[in-house]
């Protein structure tokens, strides 16, 4: 087993091995100590092609445009069509989305 002792234990988070991961509901929130204002938060969004993925980021991206300072990167491997589809329903500013080939 790997002990992870080849680094500095004062950071924030333990890397203790569980046999199961437990109940959700019974863990203590992760996210009570981050201020967000300082350090921005990261949602990444995976699945099949045709899942709804960028149907997702748009409802997302107008859902909290307003109360956070949001930007949203697509990574499509062949085109620009998720940025464009986020840039045509103005889902953000134009300047915020960033289409990644």
């Amino acid at each position: 087993m790997h002990n992870h002792d080849h680094h500095d234990h004062d950071h924030g988070h333990t890397h203790e091995h569980l046999d199961s991961p437990g109940d959700f509901t019974q863990r203590d929130p992760m996210l009570t100590t981050r201020d967000f204002s300082q350090r921005a938060f990261t949602v990444g969004i995976g699945g099949p092609v045709g899942s709804g993925k960028t149907a997702l980021m748009r409802v997302l991206c107008e859902a909290l445009r307003n109360k956070y300072s949001l930007g949203a990167v697509t990574n499509d491997i062949f085109t620009r069509e998720d940025a464009e589809f986020l840039l045509r329903h103005k889902a953000l500013e134009a300047d915020r989305i960033m289409g990644v080939e």
